[in-house]
């Protein structure tokens, strides 16, 4: 029989505590760890929670932002098997109530500055369950978990775990209507962890990372997971705050940083107010939505012009990363999503599953071991998502003859107009770069005629005021004429997921998607 070794995080974790015990492993906005400091803490949180009722298979909610408390908490629940449900702190109570009723937890842990709505959620946890206040403070009838750390040994947890059990689950699918529970496994996170490793050459343990986003988000949660695998150097700030950042990225010589187009434009604004030093920063990845040309030189001329700048495709279901764009990646058209990362298979696929052709929309499928186990209590919806082994993103894209990758956008988005598809990614990109629309979105309206139409939501530039007609003449000149809209409606801002990177199309369907529309001309 040979050697039986099963690899977690957990595990990983102590494994590097061994290999560097006096290195800096995790820092937030107040003080850091070194591997050994954090593994011993980390053991003594996954001590105490067993001393307090958890076990393997427990959940437990968790409310918070980034701090050294939550990793450890994380990390403590990894070695002990407990499976972590982290709820968004930016989320409305009625969202978050919805979560925790699917979940049923079996305790909760939450940060001081989150203590109103921990008493919020109260009455919708079962009775007796065990509360923690992170941090050495009680709050809300809960015991501060510095006040357990200390009365619990740092001995290693003794647990038998395999990389098939479940760590987290994540909720995802908030912008489409009510989310669902991600299981994610060890084995999956730490696919992801290798992926990410090998193909964006980050993190390594000479990696510094300056995560701008929370880690109870899937894109953060795995990075800082893949840093500790890698044994690098993982900085979590408790909010984005441009000039914070930049100045964390300064001091720490941060060498890898990921953001979207929202994060992007403040760091650019905050820059020209007190340049940096970001020297340090060796690559950096953009992740949701298309990056313009002008933004992207604005970026390698002014905050990062000696780094290579990757982009990716990701979603919560697949740990999150499914395809990556390299530096020196020359796909036929741009913006590409790359390719498939290392372990990972995509075929794009029609109505009824078949391969389309390369330069055909169809919808993007993944299989490859980084893949969920399915959705909590959901088998219904695990079964759809899942059919034929394949992952059905409800995304469409397209290839091309090299192989690479191209997002068109949401299946749900796709609106049918008159027997023809109308890609709302299309419409919304040709929109942007009216030089007076800052924002711009498009869903389909009921028609009479074309069964659908074409509506654009547009947030003007500060100081323009463009009508309806204009816009609508503009996408006439650059589009074919049963994808122009029909209708055009103004507003000061769009409907967004906590992060500000998502658009809520089910908000904006609810907002303008009646009354009547003008018919398409043929």
């Amino acid at each position: 029989m040979g050697l039986q070794y099963h690899m977690t995080l957990g595990s990983a974790l102590e494994r590097n505590a061994a290999k560097y015990p006096l290195k800096k492993a995790v820092q937030d906005h107040r003080a850091s760890l070194s591997y050994g400091q954090f593994d011993r803490r980390v053991n003594r949180f996954a001590n105490a929670l067993a001393g307090i009722g958890l076990a393997k298979g427990s959940r437990l909610l968790t409310l918070g932002s980034n701090c050294l408390e939550l990793m450890e908490l994380f990390y403590a629940c990894l070695k002990l098997g407990v499976v972590v449900c982290p709820l968004d702190t930016r989320s409305t109570l009625p969202d978050q109530v919805r979560l925790v009723e699917l979940v049923q937890p079996c305790g909760m842990a939450f940060h001081p500055d989150q203590v109103a709505r921990a008493q919020e959620l109260a009455p919708h946890l079962a009775f007796g369950e065990p509360w923690i206040c992170l941090g050495p403070e009680s709050a809300a009838s809960a015991e501060a978990s510095e006040s357990l750390l200390k009365r619990s040994a740092e001995t290693q947890p003794h647990v038998s775990l395999s990389g098939e059990e479940v760590a987290f689950v994540l909720f995802t699918g908030g912008t489409t209507g009510t989310p669902k529970g991600v299981e994610l496994t060890h084995h999956n996170l730490i696919w992801n962890a290798c992926n990410v490793i090998t193909e964006n050459r980050s993190p390594s343990p000479e990696a510094v990372i300056c995560y701008p986003m929370q880690i109870y988000h899937s894109g953060a949660l795995s990075r800082f997971l893949a840093t500790i695998f890698a044994g690098g150097t993982f900085v979590g700030l408790p909010k984005f705050d441009a000039a914070l950042y930049l100045d964390t990225l300064e001091a720490e010589g941060g060498t890898f940083v990921v953001g979207n187009q929202a994060i992007w434009n403040m760091l650019l604004t905050e820059n020209q107010l007190r340049p940096r030093n970001l020297s340090a920063v060796s690559s950096w990845l953009h992740a949701q939505g298309d990056l313009s040309r002008d933004l992207l030189e604005r970026m390698e001329r002014e905050l990062f012009p000696g780094a290579g700048m990757y982009a990716s495709y990701a979603l919560t279901e697949a740990s999150p990363g499914v395809t990556v764009l390299k530096p020196w990646d020359m796909p036929v058209e741009e913006p590409s999503i790359g390719r498939p990362y290392m372990t990972q298979e995509v075929r794009l696929v029609d109505e009824k599953d078949q391969l389309v052709a390369p330069g055909e929309v169809g919808q993007i499928l993944v299989r490859g071991p980084n893949v969920m186990r399915g959705y909590f209590r959901d088998p219904e919806a695990t079964t759809s998502a899942l059919a034929g082994g394949w992952l059905h993103t409800g995304d469409l894209g397209r290839s091309d003859e090299l192989g690479y990758l191209y997002f068109v956008g949401r299946l749900k988005d796709m609106i049918k107009s008159g027997g023809l598809n109308v890609y709302a990614a299309e419409v919304e990109q040709v929109l942007c770069s009216h030089p007076e629309v800052a924002e711009a979105a498009v869903i389909g309206v009921p028609h009479p005629k074309w069964g659908e139409s074409v509506c654009a939501v547009v947030v003007p530039r500060p100081g323009s005021q463009p009508g309806p007609g204009e816009i609508i003449d503009f996408c006439q000149e650059r589009l074919a004429s049963y994808k122009k809209p029909t209708s055009v409606f103004f507003a000061e801002n769009l409907p967004k997921d906590s992060f500000g990177s998502k658009i809520k199309k089910n908000v904006l369907r609810q907002l303008y998607g009646g009354g009547a529309h003008p018919d398409p001309p043929v």
